[in-house]
């Protein structure tokens, strides 16, 4: 986001800009702006637990998708 001169101060902040600047475009899937978003929804809920446990049952099926989200992500810097 920087390379598009997007200044960012918060986590939220980036999810916010992410969905505006590049799935809203077209830049980034609306697939993968959900899975984003569904994945920093979770991570924000973990900030409020003491401790949160992963089953490798829960995470497996997410590397496909993440793999994904990356690839796209490293198209938009080139």
């Amino acid at each position: 986001m920087t390379q598009e001169g997007i200044r960012i101060k918060s986590h939220s902040g980036a999810k916010h800009m992410l969905d505006l600047h590049f799935v809203k475009t077209g830049k980034l899937s609306v697939e993968l702006g959900k899975f984003y978003g569904d994945l920093f929804n979770a991570r924000q809920g973990s900030d409020y637990e003491d401790f949160i446990y992963f089953t490798s049952e829960a995470i497996m099926p997410l590397l496909d998708k993440t793999n994904q989200f990356i690839i796209a992500v490293r198209a938009l810097l080139i």
